[in-house]
């Protein structure tokens, strides 16, 4: 079941990302989230990581962003991942500042890692939330913080 729901996630969202970049810009790779055991202990980064993809993973995203908060503080804020996930995760809870901030955080950090192809995928997806935010503003969503 939660790798249907996830899929069905992933695949709205690639599709809404197509038509909302328009034909000339390749689609950008959202996140996946998938469960997986928990660790014993939660004292790493990754151990906070697989809380937080959990979480995601059923919808759970308050306490997914709380698990990436987590996983970045115990990274010192040195994981372009980590940005990314919170970031998308944030993008679903339709919180769009958030999200946009989280993006161009790992831009930033993939750009220092000359990770270009994680690069161009996050400022894709920083650029979708962006005109994601746009488009609620104009529509004058309630729902938009």
């Amino acid at each position: 079941m939660r790798v249907a729901v996830v899929g069905a996630i992933a695949a709205s969202l690639s599709l809404g990302a197509r038509s909302a970049l328009g034909s000339s810009q390749a689609p950008f790779n959202p996140p996946s989230y998938e469960q997986n055991p928990i660790p014993s202990d939660l004292d790493t980064a990754e151990d906070w990581e697989t809380v937080g993809r959990d979480a995601a993973a059923v919808g759970d995203y308050h306490n997914a962003v709380f698990a990436f908060n987590k996983a970045i503080d115990l990274a010192l804020g040195n994981d372009p991942e980590l940005f990314e996930l919170r970031g998308w995760t944030q993008y679903l809870q339709q919180d769009y500042d958030a999200a946009i901030a989280d993006l161009a955080a790992a831009v930033d950090l993939y750009r220092q890692r000359e990770r270009h192809e994680d690069y161009h995928n996050a400022q894709q997806m920083r650029d979708y939330v962006v005109t994601r935010q746009s488009q609620q503003q104009l529509s004058g969503n309630p729902f938009h913080r």
